[in-house]
C-alpha cells in the first residue's frame, strides 16, 4: 500500500506554483526531500497536509481522498516544521497541557517517558531551551500523536552532532512500526544518505527525480577528465577543477572508463542535477 499518492497535483500559492506532482510513496519508507531554498519543499508539505489547497490533480493520503476524509487524514498525518512558530515564552509543561486537551490521540505516557529520557526541562520557556532541545521537544510532541505519516521540515539543521544522533534515534524508533512513513526534508544531504530509502529532488516546484536511494547511487557516477578529452560531453553540468573537468555521468556511459569513474555521493548528484 502507498501512504501518499498524488497524480498531476498542482497548487498555486501567490507567485509560486507546484507543478504536476506525481508521487507513489510506499508505506513503511523514509523519503529524503532535497531542494534549494525556495524549491517548493515546505509548499509541498503544506499542500499534503491541507494547509494549502490544491488547485488541480488528485491526492490520496493513507488510501483516503482529502476531499472526502479530511478529518481522518489530519489524524493520520503530523507535520513538524523547521522551527516552533508559536509563542517562544510558552513553557513546555503548558504545551503538554494544550496537546493533552486538544488532541484525542495524544499519548501522555509516551510523551513523559521520552521527556525524561532526553532530559528536557518542561519548566523552562522555549526561548530558554537550546535549539536542539526545542527540536527534540517538538518531535516528541509530534510522535506522541502516533501519526502514521510524519512530515519533517529541516529537522536536522542547526543542531549539534549529539542532538542529531538522538534525533535520528527517535526517528528510527518510530520507523520500527512498518506502517509508518516519513518524508524528511534536509539540506544536509549526507544525513539523508544514511537514513532514507527514497530520494525526492524538487526544483522550482517540479519533481526532478523520485528514486530509490540505492538505485540512484548506482545510476550516477562522478568522473574527472582532462579538459581536452572529448568524453567531457557525456558529463552532466561539468565543472572545471585544478585536476581537470569534473562532472556527473550516467553509469551506463562510464562502463569503459575504468577507475576514472568514482562513486557519487547524494550531495554530488543533487548539486549537478539541480545546478
Amino acid at each position: 500500500m502507498n501512504s501518499i499518492e498524488t497524480k498531476h497535483l498542482c497548487a498555486k500559492i501567490g507567485d509560486f506554483t507546484l507543478k504536476d506532482i506525481n508521487l507513489a510513496i510506499p508505506e513503511g519508507s523514509i523519503v529524503g526531500l532535497v531542494g534549494k531554498n525556495g524549491a517548493g519543499k515546505t509548499t509541498l508539505f503544506k499542500t499534503l497536509n491541507g494547509t494549502y489547497l490544491k488547485t488541480s490533480g488528485e491526492m490520496h493520503i493513507d488510501g483516503l481522498n482529502y476531499v472526502d476524509a479530511e478529518k481522518e487524514i489530519r489524524m493520520a498525518m503530523s507535520v513538524m516544521y523547521d522551527r516552533f512558530g508559536g509563542n517562544q515564552y510558552i513553557k513546555g509543561r503548558l504545551l503538554r497541557k494544550i496537546y493533552l486537551q486538544s488532541h484525542p490521540k495524544f499519548d501522555v505516557e509516551m510523551f513523559d517517558d521520552l521527556i525524561q529520557k532526553y532530559g528536557i526541562n518542561l519548566k523552562k520557556k522555549l526561548m530558554n531551551l537550546s535549539f536542539g532541545m526545542q527540536k527534540k521537544l517538538m518531535l516528541i510532541l509530534t510522535l506522541s500523536l502516533h501519526p502514521k505519516i510524519l512530515l519533517l521540515d529541516e529537522p536536522l539543521i542547526g543542531i549539534d552532532p549529539i542532538d542529531k544522533q538522538e534525533f535520528i534515534r527517535l526517528i528510527q524508533n518510530y520507523m520500527e512500526n512498518e506502517q509508518h512513513t516519513i518524508i524528511l526534508s534536509s539540506h544536509q544531504v549526507d544525513d539523508l544518505q544514511k537514513i532514507a530509502d527514497y530520494i525526492l529532488f524538487i526544483n522550482e516546484g517540479e519533481i526532478v527525480l523520485f528514486e530509490e536511494k540505492e538505485t540512484l547511487l548506482e545510476e550516477y557516477k562522478m568522473l574527472i577528465l582532462p579538459k581536452e578529452d572529448q568524453r567531457v560531453e557525456l558529463m552532466i553540468n561539468p565543472t572545471p577543477t585544478s585536476l581537470g573537468i569534473q562532472g556527473l555521468i550516467h553509469a551506463r556511459d562510464g562502463k569503459e572508463l575504468g577507475d576514472k569513474v568514482k562513486r557519487a555521493s547524494l550531495e554530488q548528484i543533487f548539486i549537478h542535477l539541480c545546478r
